[in-house]
C-alpha cells in the first residue's frame, strides 16, 4: 500500500490519517517517538486526557505528555495499532505563525508493519510480507537499534555508524529539516563534509556539530535520494536509491 507524504510548510513530511472516520494532517515524524494528537483533536474526540509521560529531547530537554485510549486510526484504509496515543500540544514545538496539524504518526505506529520511506518520491509504503523481503534483497542492510523510551512505550531507530574506527549510534529523524548532526562528544573538531561508514550504504555529506545527549541524528538530508525499509519487529533497515526520477 503507497501512501502519498505531503510537505508541511515545505519543511517537514506529513500525510493524511483517518482519525475516527475522518481525514487529517499529521506529521510523519521517525524521531518522535510516540504517536500524539493535539490537544484540540483528544476534545472532538471526547478523550479524556490521563497520566504522565516524560521524554527527553536530543538536547535533554524534558517533554511532558498526557494519553488518550481507544484513538482509531488509518492510512489509506489500513488500520495502525500504536501502543497508546499522546496528547501534546504541536503548536508550541512549532514556528510560530505556522499553521495548526493534528497530530504526529511515529514509528510506534508501525511495530508490527515494515514500511518503506521514500522522501524525494513522497512516499510511505505499507509492506507485505513479500513485498518486505524483496526490499531486503534488493538493498543494502544497516544495523540499528530500535529504543523503547517513555516506559515502553515509544519507539526510536538509531543507526550504527562507524567514524575514526569508533561506532556512534544516530537517531534517524525526518523531523529534522537541518543536514546531519553530529554530538560534541563524538570528537569531531569542526563542521564540514563527512563520510559515514553504515554497513553497505555509506553516507557523505554536511553535518553540523552540536551539543546533545545522543551521539547524533540523520534528518532528512540523510534520508534524501534514498527508500529506507525499517522492519521493527526484527529491528532490520535497509537502504535502496529512491524510486524517484533523477533530475
Amino acid at each position: 500500500m503507497v501512501i502519498a507524504l505531503e510537505r508541511y510548510q515545505d519543511a517537514l513530511p506529513a500525510v493524511r490519517v483517518d482519525v475516527a472516520g475522518t481525514q487529517r494532517l499529521f506529521l510523519f515524524d521517525t524521531g518522535a517517538g510516540i504517536t500524539c494528537v493535539a490537544p484540540a483533536l483528544a476534545a472532538e474526540l471526547e478523550a479524556e486526557p490521563y497520566g504522565k509521560l516524560v521524554g527527553l529531547r536530543m538536547n535533554g530537554e524534558s517533554l511532558e505528555l498526557q494519553r488518550v485510549d481507544a484513538v482509531a486510526l488509518a492510512v489509506g484504509g489500513i488500520p495502525l495499532v500504536p501502543p497508546m496515543v499522546g496528547v501534546l500540544d504541536l503548536a508550541a514545538l512549532l514556528p510560530e505563525g505556522w499553521p495548526p496539524v493534528d497530530g504526529v504518526l511515529a514509528l510506534d505506529a508501525f511495530v508490527h508493519r515494515p514500511l518503506t520511506l521514500d522522501l524525494a518520491a513522497r512516499t510511505l509504503v505499507l509492506e507485505s510480507e513479500s513485498s518486505a523481503r524483496e526490499r531486503a534483497r534488493a538493498g543494502d542492510e544497516v544495523e540499528i537499534r530500535v529504543s523503547r523510551p517513555v516506559q515502553g512505550h515509544a519507539r526510536e531507530v538509531f543507526v550504527a555508524a562507524r567514524l575514526d574506527g569508533r561506532t556512534w549510534w544516530l537517531e534517524l529523524d525526518t523531523g529534522n529539516a537541518a543536514p546531519v548532526l553530529l554530538a560534541v562528544h563524538t570528537g569531531v573538531e569542526d563542521d564540514g563534509e563527512i563520510t559515514l561508514e553504515l554497513g553497505g550504504a555509506p553516507w557523505t555529506g554536511a553535518f553540523y556539530l552540536q551539543e546533545m545527549i545522543l551521539d547524533g541524528n540523520l534528518g532528512q538530508t540523510f534520508c534524501a535520494g534514498r527508500a529506507i525499509t525499517l522492519d521493527l519487529a526484527h529491528e532490520r533497515m535497509f537502504v535502496a536509491p529512491s524510486s524517484a526520477p533523477t533530475t
